[in-house]
């Protein structure tokens, strides 16, 4: 149901290296977003100026002012991460865990979270936890892991504490406690992370940790399924096509449905593929209902077995149409 966050890239937040702001266009480059250009940071970098150089990394990892490139970027961060920068350290251990312009090295990247989480980067803190729970890079540990997403959380980090609540709810790490795992989703779905809305919904649906709400959990599904969550699009689709604790509306539940499918979600192909063979929120197509089924069929049990009940009624030209067709023929 629920899945843990993997280190986000480069959150880089602002960074003031007290200087003026130029006016694009002054120097032939276009400013960086604290309105230098990228040719003053290299001056400043190349002076040994640790913000400087942190901040030019992040222009070349996002290709701002600058042409992406992710080995300067590295390197720029390598010189901030090794003056003591807590954001280049973090953002140098998630290229080393990405692989993005140097070598993939968990190893790497568990020395550079640390370094940053030790002085209490809650990315980095939140990012050692995950490494420590996957077992990336250093033995698995899940009671580690616990403590680094609550340094995380503790300080109002949304993926720590989301990450936290997955411990409490699955019992790893620390003493399972739904409730606890509840309270922290809700943090960090107040934070706006959309799986933790996900969870949030998921478990007042359930009544797992709360009191059952179903207005409730359509309400945080919503909120999820608004930020383009396929699980919760799905999860709220099926509410409006049962009209389980919202109102009936079927061509709601079809346009849900429809972008969760798009995302690949097998359990949306095969909801879709029902409305589809129905005529429900749509017009009736049992071509595209099989398509569907074809797919979701690969990855689900039970859907084979009703899509060869639906192929007893489609015609021969829809049966031919139907092994040509992909999915993104219907969804397009």
């Amino acid at each position: 149901m629920f899945k843990k966050w993997f280190f986000p890239v480069l959150l880089a937040g602002s960074v003031c290296l007290g200087m003026t702001a130029v006016q694009a266009g002054e120097s032939g480059f276009p400013p960086s977003e604290n309105g230098l250009s990228a040719r003053q940071l290299t001056v400043q970098a190349e002076s040994g100026d640790a913000d400087a150089r942190f901040a030019l990394g992040t222009l070349y990892y996002y290709g701002k002012g600058v042409l992406r490139d992710y080995q300067k970027a590295a390197y720029w961060y390598r010189k901030a991460a090794d003056q003591g920068n807590a954001l280049a350290q973090y953002a140098l251990g998630a290229m080393y865990g990405y692989g993005e312009g140097i070598g993939q090295d968990y190893g790497k990247a568990v020395h550079w979270f640390r370094k940053a989480a030790e002085q209490g980067n809650a990315d980095a803190q939140q990012a050692l936890g995950i490494m420590y729970d996957w077992g990336k890079g250093v033995s698995p540990s899940h009671e580690k892991a616990v403590y680094w997403y609550r340094k995380a959380a503790e300080q109002g980090n949304a993926r720590g504490e989301y990450n936290l609540g997955m411990m409490y709810m699955k019992g790893e790490g620390v003493s399972r406690d739904a409730r606890k795992a509840s309270d922290l989703f809700r943090r960090a779905a107040e934070h706006g992370l959309a799986e933790a809305q996900y969870g949030l919904g998921s478990m007042f649906f359930s009544g797992d940790g709360v009191a059952q709400n179903k207005k409730e959990a359509a309400y945080w599904y919503g909120k999820a399924a608004d930020q383009g969550n396929a699980l919760a699009q799905n999860a709220l689709a099926i509410m409006y096509m049962k009209g389980d604790g919202v109102s009936r509306d079927d061509r709601k539940a079809f346009d849900l449905f429809r972008e969760a499918a798009r995302k690949r979600i097998p359990e949306a192909q095969a909801n879709l593929a029902l409305l589809y063979a129905r005529g429900q929120g749509t017009e009736k197509n049992y071509l595209y209902a099989c398509v569907l089924a074809n797919h979701a069929a690969m990855s689900l049990e039970g859907i084979g077995k009703w899509r060869n009940e639906l192929e007893k009624v489609m015609t021969k030209d829809e049966l031919v149409r139907a092994r040509s067709m992909t999915v993104d023929d219907v969804l397009k």
